[in-house]
């Protein structure tokens, strides 16, 4: 076995790590450990104990891969936006367009509650440290016009068709492309996050 397969899962525990912060809300940190160690007290009684001291572990285990994995978002879908403006489109084509960097992170703690008075809620903050919303950024190329375009978006989760049904985890809300092209600075707005919230509201993952 090669040095690379033996230390591939390094870099999923520096996802945990980075991401920690996510799984300190109160029931990882104090009800799933708690119930273990409650029902441990029974362990030798039954197996249906020995089931519920280590189903909360299972629990937290599946809480964090969750809660540390990447942002996977459509990037078919952030494409088709660029290409269907014209603005864009004249100077970055398909076949001659290319990725030179790229991020994109959760963001930390809780927005600003005049503009997501969604996130004020008790219930919702017991499971939760963060909104699952992201901010990142692409920066592209393209070989024929020699233009270079920073992307910066910002994502939120949003409702489905049923009230408690997610629709798009990475929906994005917020999208500005500013172009440089031989020394010549241009901004275009894809998405306005003003208009955006005043028809479309964050969802709340609660679990």
């Amino acid at each position: 076995m090669c040095i690379r397969d033996r230390y591939r899962w390094v870099p999923a525990l520096r996802c945990w790590w980075d991401r920690r912060h996510r799984m300190f809300d109160p029931f990882s940190v104090y009800v799933l450990p708690g119930s273990s160690l409650f029902m441990f007290q029974f362990w030798e009684l039954n197996l249906g104990f020995k089931i519920l001291t280590v189903l909360p572990w299972f629990t937290l285990y599946v809480r964090t891969r969750d809660k540390t994995l990447d942002p996977d978002f459509k990037e078919t879908y952030l494409r088709d936006m660029i290409y269907k403006n014209p603005e864009i489109s004249e100077l970055f084509r398909e076949e001659t367009i290319h990725v030179l960097d790229y991020d994109c992170e959760y963001d930390k703690g809780y927005p600003n509650p005049e503009k997501f008075p969604e996130f004020e809620n008790s219930v919702w903050r017991f499971f939760n440290t963060d909104t699952s919303m992201c901010t990142g950024h692409f920066t592209f190329g393209d070989v024929e016009s020699g233009a270079t375009m920073v992307l910066k978006f910002k994502t939120m989760p949003i409702p489905g068709k049923f009230r408690y049904q997610v629709g798009e985890p990475f929906y994005f809300y917020d999208l500005r492309a500013h172009i440089t092209q031989n020394g010549v600075f241009k901004e275009v707005v894809l998405a306005d996050e003003n208009e955006t919230l005043k028809k479309i509201r964050p969802f709340l993952f609660l679990f």
